[in-house]
């Protein structure tokens, strides 16, 4: 029965599925993958990262929505945690946070599965989910067979992994985990620093601060929201060469601007704030153009208003990334997957 990806997006765009099917167990799961050509078939957890097409998915939508939580060896210092596909990504840190399991607290409000959290390599304030990852397990797609990755096959990377590539025939069921046993939080994150207002905190302490934060910046799905129809942040932080940073601070002191905040990265590199430069070049919180706007609250967030649709979405994403390479000459990568399209990023002329 068909069905609207529009129902399945946090940005809720997207057009017509062929069928969606929810398979709760692991041989479910394999069987569902063993059925359909891998073309034809479209993963998707929670939708929280993707920008589907208005022509939608011509195939099936599949929704592993495999649950459980299994310790699979508890020491004294360390726990090693298997969390299953469907979980909800939020409920598994505050389950964390609860049993005394430190590492992935600063990743709290995340919307979003767990089986979803590797392909991302989801970060947020100054955690990375790949540091607590230990294995990732999943399926093939076509043949159903079955692959423990371990840490390095993921080939994580900034806001990437083996399984953000085009095409990737796995399709993730369970993730292993290994966290510290410790109620007491440690973050050298500034904003969160700020939030928490001491030197020592608990988890839960960080957990809330976290969690306040991104309310704030309406960064919670809330139904209530004005801005909750988005994927989050739509661009990633910019990585670029010491000369390019060197050339937008020359671009700062003609204008008049402050120097960004930019950090060092470990490959030479510098990363740069991609809000701060989308904001430089007049795009304010609540700037719209059509039926797509920046949030109100955080301006690198699109969100999706009215009527809108998914090529208003791109229209608006194509303005901001052209005028910032015009005036920094500094490239923005989108942050979400393009669903449907059929085109890269980079081709898409609407």
């Amino acid at each position: 029965m068909t069905d609207l990806l529009a129902h399945h997006t946090t940005f809720e765009l997207g057009g017509v599925v062929r069928e969606v099917r929810r398979p709760h167990t692991l041989s479910a799961l394999e069987q569902e993958l063993q059925s359909f050509h891998p073309s034809s078939i479209l993963i998707l957890g929670a939708g929280s990262n993707v920008l589907v097409s208005d022509e939608g998915f011509d195939g099936t939508l599949i929704k592993p929505e495999l649950k459980g939580i299994e310790i699979l060896h508890q020491g004294s210092h360390s726990v090693r945690v298997r969390v299953y596909a469907g979980e909800v990504w939020d409920d598994w840190v505050a389950h964390a946070v609860g049993q005394g399991w430190q590492g992935i607290e600063s990743l709290s409000g995340i919307p979003g599965w767990v089986g979803a959290a590797p392909i991302q390599n989801i970060g947020a304030y100054g955690q990375e989910v790949s540091s607590s990852i230990f294995a990732v397990h999943a399926l093939e797609k076509g043949t159903g067979e079955e692959k423990a990755f371990s840490k390095d096959e993921c080939l994580f990377a900034y806001r990437s992994s083996a399984f953000k590539k085009r095409q990737s025939p796995w399709v993730i069921y369970a993730v292993d985990f290994d966290l510290n046993v410790s109620r007491t939080a440690r973050t050298n994150h500034p904003e969160v620093c700020r939030e928490l207002g001491g030197d020592s905190s608990s988890l839960l302490d960080l957990r809330n601060s976290v969690l306040q934060i991104r309310k704030r910046k309406n960064m919670l799905l809330d139904e209530r929201n004005s801005n909750r129809r988005s994927a989050g942040s739509f661009f990633l932080n910019p990585m670029v060469t010491p000369k390019q940073a060197y050339f937008v601070e020359a671009v700062c002191a003609n204008n008049g601007w402050e120097v960004p905040e930019s950090f060092p990265t470990e490959d030479g590199r510098v990363k740069l704030s991609a809000a701060w430069l989308i904001e430089r070049c007049g795009f304010a919180k609540g700037f719209s153009l059509g039926n797509a706007r920046l949030s109100t609250k955080h301006c690198l967030s699109i969100v999706a208003q009215g009527r809108a649709t998914s090529v208003d979405v791109v229209k608006l994403a194509k303005e901001i990334s052209s005028q910032v390479k015009k005036v920094f000459d500094v490239d923005l990568i989108p942050e979400p997957t393009f669903i449907g399209f059929g085109q890269s990023w980079e081709k898409l002329n609407f």
